[in-house]
């Protein structure tokens, strides 16, 4: 399938992250590392030096305009398409990015990117339902990708389904130790079905891996007071205040 930029799921965790921010319309645009450039416009394509430049200072109405007019001529661009998608997400619009990543997706059923990214728009539009439905297709065709058994736990976690959050949270973090917001969810997933140890071991492992990050000090203080630990619960309460007014 065809490379596509990543798109994330809203905060708190900044994923699907803390995981950073979502991926802009000009990285869209660049080859993945190592690895041969995407499919799509061929670089001295007019639309597309257009969408980039405007892209790149800041004119996303500019940007827009020239996807707009390259998929006039390309339908079956995906790549573009999805950069578009990203454009008209960042400008508010989430139902216009929705339908642009449905045409995308239709083209392409198996592109894993593209199903993130429409989980992702769904998510910041509130539509959950939709958004576990593409990322329990994206974790089904590749049960090994650790983004996607990521946000899939995110997702069911808001959704309230908190022992369903376990088991790909659980699975990411086996693929990839090292992922703190996956351990923050975890941490959250378990405190909710009462697991008050493995709940308060994931918080401690998510503010390790992300010590500037006031979230998971929070969890530790809910879970400590459950434990009836108030004094200890205290001190994580303070920490994370201290560190939330950096």
């Amino acid at each position: 399938p065809a490379e596509v930029a990543r798109a994330h799921l809203p905060p708190p965790l900044a994923v699907l992250g803390a995981p950073g921010p979502r991926a802009s319309a000009e990285r869209a645009d660049q080859p993945p590392p190592g690895g041969e450039p995407p499919a799509g416009p061929a670089p001295d394509h007019a639309f597309y030096i257009a969408a980039r430049e405007a892209a790149d200072r800041g004119d996303l109405p500019a940007a827009t305009r020239a996807y707009r007019q390259l998929l006039d001529a390309e339908p079956s661009n995906i790549k573009a398409r999805n950069n578009l998608a990203l454009i008209l997400e960042a400008r508010g619009d989430k139902d216009g990015a929705v339908q642009e990543l449905d045409r995308a997706v239709s083209l392409d059923p198996g592109n894993e990117s593209l199903r993130l990214n429409r989980a992702a728009v769904l998510a910041a539009a509130g539509r959950y339902a939709a958004a576990q439905r593409d990322l329990e297709a994206a974790v089904g065709a590749n049960p090994a990708s650790v983004d996607a058994l990521t946000s899939l736990g995110v997702i069911r976690s808001r959704r309230g389904l908190w022992m369903d959050a376990v088991t790909p949270l659980r699975r990411a973090l086996e693929l990839d130790p090292g992922r703190g917001p996956a351990w923050y969810y975890l941490g959250e997933a378990l405190n909710h079905v009462d697991d008050l140890g493995g709940a308060l071991a994931a918080f401690e492992r998510a503010a390790e891996l992300q010590p500037q990050n006031a979230k998971p000090l929070h969890g530790m203080g809910k879970v400590l007071d459950r434990l009836h630990r108030p004094e200890d619960a205290t001190r994580m309460y303070r920490r994370a205040r201290e560190l939330g007014n950096r």
